[in-house]
């Protein structure tokens, strides 16, 4: 596929998405990318989504 996204292009979106919980929107914003390629990337690699135990999981915890 010769419009194919790179494979390091790939690598920091996913990057992004896993280690900092990032989303679509904001990726773009650090990498000036179109939304339309980190979407296409993050519905490839299957992580379109974080499940509701990983947004809890990196929201901070208030103590009493």
């Amino acid at each position: 596929m010769p419009a194919k996204t790179p494979p390091a292009i790939v690598k920091q979106i996913v990057k992004a998405r896993w280690r900092r919980r990032l989303g679509p929107a904001q990726i773009v914003g650090e990498l000036g990318l179109p939304i339309s390629t980190v979407h296409a990337v993050l519905v490839r690699c299957r992580i379109n989504r974080l499940g509701r135990q990983a947004t809890a999981a990196a929201a901070p915890t208030r103590k009493p």
